[in-house]
């Protein structure tokens, strides 16, 4: 069922986005070994308004990055933000041990460019999440 008001859609996108949120903390806590927590490094690209960054945070240090610089992230006092496209990233080779999107690959015209810079950037063992979930 749609939202029909303005304030039904603001609750709606809040649930959703709270699912989203610990469907990825609950792949993480899989994919993580729990001695690892805290000293990993984190990338999460198109990071919007950072909602997920303080679960993100959970799991290590995250640099969170977008084309545009929200005004709830710029209000995280202790976020490493990065105002950039991921096809053309400044970040060294090897950088990153969990590298992480939320609705973002359906945006992005050159998927090949991308994915080469994800790779770049990416440590040996990265964990790739770009999380596209779909439910009614």
């Amino acid at each position: 069922m749609l939202p029909k008001t303005k304030k039904q859609e603001k609750k709606h996108r809040k649930k959703k986005r709270d699912l989203e949120i610990s469907m990825v903390a609950e792949e993480l806590d899989n994919l993580v070994p729990k001695r690892k927590k805290g000293i990993l490094t984190i990338l999460e690209f198109g990071c919007g308004d950072g909602f997920q960054i303080p679960v993100l945070e959970k799991f290590g240090d995250v640099t969170a990055m977008d084309v545009y610089l929200s005004k709830e992230v710029s209000k995280m006092p202790d976020v490493n933000f990065i105002q950039a496209s991921i096809t053309t990233t400044l970040f060294g080779n090897g950088k990153f041990d969990i590298i992480f999107s939320n609705h973002v690959l359906e945006h992005l015209q050159r998927l090949k460019k991308t994915f080469k810079e994800l790779k770049r950037i990416g440590k040996k063992n990265c964990i790739y999440l770009p999380f596209q979930q779909e439910y009614g």
